[in-house]
């Protein structure tokens, strides 16, 4: 009888684990709202009696799922349980972000899926975001405790918050470099992973000697409050906008823009001939009006350094992030997602990407020197893409409401930048 027992409940174990696998693969290709109870019953070839004996409903059963990618990927990761000299702590940072590059093959999917749920604004909240931002939550505490040991006593004692800011900011680049891997550009990511920690210890070693971080260049920020559409065009973009910022690009349906913009469906179809054409129109609009808030990357005057030029484009792109553009957040949804078809605004996305990284690219080689250039050709590619890690891991992180300084933000791309320089040598 005992036999039995033990049979019935290791293939109970066996049933849960195969639900929560099925339903963790379909949620990474297809987001919240594309998984069902029906397509997980599809993938185990189990009953959908047995996913309702283990799970309440789907957002419980996705809420689990998440937190069982967590538990599994928090085991392989390194720690460090005492303090080292400063000698081996870019050792220890690097070591500890090549972890990441393990995590990036791997893909845990909590970490997709906790993503793509931080940029929806859903109501109410799913039980996943919430559990996401749990495990996150403690995701940051333990790389706040792995930077306390890497770094001296007495920094921590002189600025106690240092170690949790250190993790906060790790945590953000990490999760850019990540958005990075998923749009399938030509991202070298062990080379950027290399700069990064090399950055991060640069930031931290000035933390720990006490100097102060560069100030950027004095900019005026414009202002960045959302306007009023004026037309019909633009109440449907604005609309399109809306719904899918709450709940992602396939709940955004025509009925639904219709019924917010409280125009007819004809005035849709007049302007746009589909759903993808209109959701890539959003992406497009919002970029334009995103850009011509943002300081031209023009060529630095004589005796400016770069770094200080760098900074003071920085100071505005960072402050724009809080209004969290439509392109942005729209764009990276759907670079989370996989589908078989690229929708139009995904690739449009791509094409922003493309040209955002090509002019920040070609401003680093105008200002960088030609020896650096000669050793290191791909440089100013690299440091375009590292810009851009950072800044959408900010992007990511004001989605989920973490509070930043964006001054100090603006000096760790700085310090990222100059230490990568400076190791051209």
């Amino acid at each position: 009888m005992q036999r039995k027992t033990q049979r019935r409940h290791r293939g109970g174990d066996e049933s849960r684990q195969r639900i929560l696998d099925a339903a963790m693969a379909i949620a990474v290709e297809r987001g919240y709202s594309g998984t069902s109870i029906g397509l997980v019953t599809e993938r185990t070839g189990l009953p959908a009696s047995s996913v309702y004996w283990h799970f309440k409903d789907k957002d419980d059963l996705l809420a689990q799922a998440l937190e069982h990618s967590f538990l599994m990927w928090r085991a392989t990761v390194p720690k460090s349980s005492h303090a080292i000299d400063a000698a081996d702590r870019l050792t220890q940072i690097r070591r500890r972000m090549r972890s990441v590059a393990h995590s990036f093959v791997v893909s845990p999917g909590f970490w997709k899926l906790g993503l793509m749920l931080a940029l929806e604004k859903r109501e109410p909240e799913p039980s996943a975001r919430i559990r996401f931002l749990s495990v996150r939550h403690d995701t940051q505490a333990d790389l706040a405790d792995w930077w306390r040991h890497i770094l001296p006593a007495g920094v921590t004692t002189r600025d106690a918050s240092l170690p949790a800011r250190l993790a906060r900011y790790h945590l953000a680049v990490v999760d850019g470099l990540y958005i990075g891997l998923q749009t399938g550009q030509d991202w070298d990511h062990e080379i950027l992973i290399e700069m990064l920690a090399t950055g991060l210890n640069a930031f931290a070693e000035r933390a720990i000697l006490g100097g102060p971080h560069p100030a950027p260049a004095e900019i005026r920020t414009p202002s960045r409050r959302r306007q009023e559409p004026a037309d019909s065009r633009g109440l449907i973009l604005d609309a399109a906008a809306r719904i899918a910022a709450e709940s992602g690009y396939e709940p955004t349906t025509i009925s639904k823009i219709t019924k917010r913009s409280g125009l007819p469906v004809s005035s849709v179809y007049w302007y746009f001939k589909d759903k993808d054409e209109l959701l890539a129109e959003v992406v497009r609009h919002s970029f334009d009006e995103w850009r011509a808030q943002q300081p031209a990357l023009a060529p630095l005057a004589a005796g400016v350094p770069l770094t200080e030029g760098l900074a003071a484009v920085l100071s505005t792109s960072v402050r724009s992030l809080p209004a969290a553009p439509d392109f942005l957040r729209i764009g990276h949804m759907l670079t989370l997602e996989k589908r078989e078809t690229e929708p139009a605004a995904r690739t449009l996305f791509l094409q922003i990407r493309d040209s955002v990284e090509g002019n920040l690219a070609d401003w680093f080689a105008r200002e960088l020197t030609p020896s650096v250039l000669t050793t290191r050709p791909r440089l100013p590619q690299h440091l375009a893409q590292l810009v851009i890690a950072a800044t959408d891991g900010l992007f990511l992180a004001h989605q989920i409401h973490e509070a930043w300084n964006p001054d100090e933000f603006v000096a760790l791309i700085v310090d990222i930048v100059h230490a990568s320089i400076a190791a051209t040598g």
